[in-house]
């Protein structure tokens, strides 16, 4: 990604984590799960996200879910105008987990804060 757009596209950083986020909104936006769980049979996860520094992990149990993933990002990277909805996407997506988050740490809803 970096060869199309460098370490940044629209001050959103194409680190392994912020490359991950935009798969992750290819993914939402194309109407599939982000997490779709684990296999019944084996107990591993169907996806599992592990991106650190400047590379971004995705492992695949199923082939099919690794090659629907690869095609929707590779029409986002090719296309200036896909790159800027899924960063807006990548960002909603990043908001909703940060106030999880501080929701789980402090226990209560935002909206009561």
């Amino acid at each position: 990604m970096g060869e199309h757009y460098g370490n940044y596209f629209e001050d959103y950083y194409l680190n392994g984590h912020g490359v991950g986020g935009l798969v992750k909104a290819c993914r939402l936006h194309a109407g599939l799960e982000l997490d779709p769980g684990r296999d019944e049979t084996s107990g591993l996860d169907l996806i599992h996200y592990n991106s650190e520094a400047d590379t971004c992990y995705i492992h695949f149990l199923k082939l099919e879910d690794a090659v629907e993933t690869a095609r929707l990002a590779a029409e986002m990277i090719h296309d200036p105008a896909k790159m800027s909805a899924m960063v807006k996407i990548a960002n909603e997506i990043e908001s909703i987990k940060s106030k999880e988050l501080r929701r789980k740490r402090t226990g209560h809803s935002e909206r009561f804060s």
